[in-house]
């Protein structure tokens, strides 16, 4: 089976990116989507409720717990909003995976980090 990973700048700010996905699903293509999840707006939702295939991804960058992650994204309520992008792919059934840059933090807050995504049922830690 083909496989297609599209990433962006933020995919889901680009106008059509619910249409690249459908007609990708519809004929059959292995997806992953790598998003900051900093947008959940209608054609995101959208986007998210045709990821149903196993193998279909779609990793959401999330780079340390509140105050790291703000911080290197430069935006204040960044962790907020991909923590609600996140649960709300959870709970519509995407396979979610999580990536994380390693930059400044402690072992702690990556601990701590690992064992949030857990808890959020994410399966896989990038």
């Amino acid at each position: 089976m083909f496989s297609v990973q599209l990433t962006g700048g933020e995919l889901f700010a680009y106008q059509g990116i619910d249409k690249i996905t459908k007609k990708l699903i519809n004929n059959g293509t292995n997806l992953s989507l790598t998003t900051s999840g900093y947008i959940l707006n209608k054609t995101a939702k959208e986007t998210l409720h045709l990821f149903s295939q196993e193998n279909d991804v779609i990793q959401v960058s999330l780079d340390g717990m509140s105050d790291t992650h703000n911080k290197f994204r430069n935006k204040e309520k960044s962790f907020e909003k991909v923590i609600k992008f996140i649960k709300y792919a959870v709970s519509v059934g995407c396979n979610v995976h999580v990536a994380t840059i390693l930059i400044h933090q402690t072992i702690e807050e990556m601990e701590a980090l690992c064992a949030y995504v857990k808890e959020l049922g994410i399966k896989e830690h990038r």
